[in-house]
């Protein structure tokens, strides 16, 4: 929404984006095709799957949550769908099939 936490949660609701962060539940009036997005993650790994070397995807945490659906298998223990702030996770792709090997990292300070 471009507004401050405390705005969106005054707006929608503590729940709501409880339910966004943990479940990816669209919180009402927000313009998010978690089914369109999903797609998307499956055509975006299926092409990096023929690009040789490591790729880094920067992208926000409300699109990032749905790779985890996309992928063809979690290879970790179970990931929280919200990515902290600056955190990043780590999907490999061996013989076309994606696999989350780490998720919401962060780097060493």
């Amino acid at each position: 929404e471009n507004r401050p936490e405390d705005e969106v949660i005054k707006r929608l609701g503590r729940q709501a984006i409880i339910d966004w962060d943990s479940k990816a539940v669209v919180p009402d009036g927000w313009q998010v095709k978690p089914e369109q997005i999903k797609k998307e993650w499956r055509s975006f790994l299926t092409d990096m799957s023929e690009i040789p070397g490591d790729v880094l995807v920067v992208t926000s945490n409300g699109i990032a949550r749905f790779c985890l659906s996309a992928v063809d298998h979690i290879g970790c223990e179970k990931p929280p769908l919200k990515l902290a702030t600056a955190a990043y996770g780590i999907v490999i792709i061996k013989s076309g099939k994606s696999t989350v090997e780490a998720w919401n990292l962060k780097a060493p300070e």
